[in-house]
């Protein structure tokens, strides 16, 4: 036998091939810890994003059934059908609001319609509107 002072290791085929099947199990190992991690961040955010959309579907409930709840009341009735069908209480009138400049030339108002526009036609043809 030789005797050497510096040491040398010499890897065995048997500790080499562990050597190379330890290191792909850990790449594989690590490998679905990175892969599992993304997926944990991934569902952490669409949680995120699903409890934020459904605090804005409870506050669009609870607004609704405040609409809903007003609806059910007299006041509430009365309101909607004054704003949506224009309906009128027995003993109320319609008043129509219009710009000041046409509700005080009646000329100009009725100039607008066919009826107005032939009107004033006769009147001219007859001399009496320039």
């Amino acid at each position: 036998m030789k005797s050497n002072k510096s040491s040398h290791y010499a890897i065995s085929s048997k500790q080499l091939l562990l050597l190379i099947l330890s290191s792909i199990l850990f790449f594989i190992f690590l490998s679905s810890v990175i892969n599992l991690s993304r997926k944990y961040f991934t569902l952490r955010a669409k949680v995120k994003e699903l409890n934020q959309e459904q605090l804005d579907i409870q506050h669009k409930q609870a607004v609704l059934n405040e609409q809903n709840a007003y609806l059910l009341t007299d006041e509430g009735t009365d309101h909607t059908l004054r704003q949506k069908y224009n309906l009128v209480k027995p003993g109320e009138e319609v008043i129509i609001v219009s710009d000041s400049e046409a509700s005080t030339d009646t000329s100009k108002q009725t100039a607008h319609s066919f009826f107005g526009s032939v009107w004033h036609g006769i009147l001219r043809g007859l001399g009496i509107e320039h």
